[in-house]
């Protein structure tokens, strides 16, 4: 999951972690067993959390219709445009939410169980919660935030770096000049 700007705690902790983690030495402390449970319970309530968003969205009415613009990455369009009502919108978020949640933590898995990284383990135990706080998804089914504002469907895609995106202008109709 890409950090979105705006918080700066989403910035300043994993700071903090990566110090604190280049001043210690977890392995030579004994601390490593420990922290791999702390990454497994993480990853765990995570998952937790992202079953209850999807029994709230199971849960709430079919909603309007919402026009969902095309996905476009690097000028292809990865998934053209469609109309979906408010639920199935949600269900496909969550549904990339899942994917983005359990693919990253299958990685990370590999990446300690084949290298020893305990770095991006530590960074992990921190990251993926605040991210997952800071989801849309989140806010509207679990923290109770009205869908309006940068929570209004659909959300603005993420942008490739975790940059936060400006939204685009809307474009203005020509004004057609009078001949006198």
């Amino acid at each position: 999951m890409m950090m979105q700007g705006g918080n700066p705690a989403m910035q300043l902790i994993p700071l903090g972690v990566v110090l604190l983690l280049n001043k210690y030495d977890i392995e030579k402390l004994g601390y490593l067993m420990p922290l791999r449970c702390v990454f497994l319970l993480v990853q765990l309530c995570c998952l937790a959390v992202l079953v209850k968003v999807r029994l709230q969205i199971m849960n709430m009415p079919e909603g309007g219709k919402i026009q969902v613009p095309a996905t476009v990455q690097m000028g292809v369009e990865v998934k053209p445009a469609l109309e979906q009502t408010t639920r199935e919108y949600d269900l496909s978020k969550w549904g990339e939410q899942l994917q983005q949640h359990v693919v990253g933590c299958l990685v990370l898995s590999f990446i300690h169980a084949n290298w020893g990284y305990v770095m991006p383990l530590a960074l992990q135990c921190i990251t993926v919660p605040l991210q997952l706080f800071e989801a849309p998804m989140v806010k509207i089914h679990i923290r109770g935030h009205p869908a309006q504002g940068s929570l209004k469907r659909p959300f603005p895609p993420p942008s490739m770096f975790g940059l936060p995106q400006t939204p685009q202008a809307p474009s203005k109709p020509e004004k057609k000049e009078k001949k006198e």
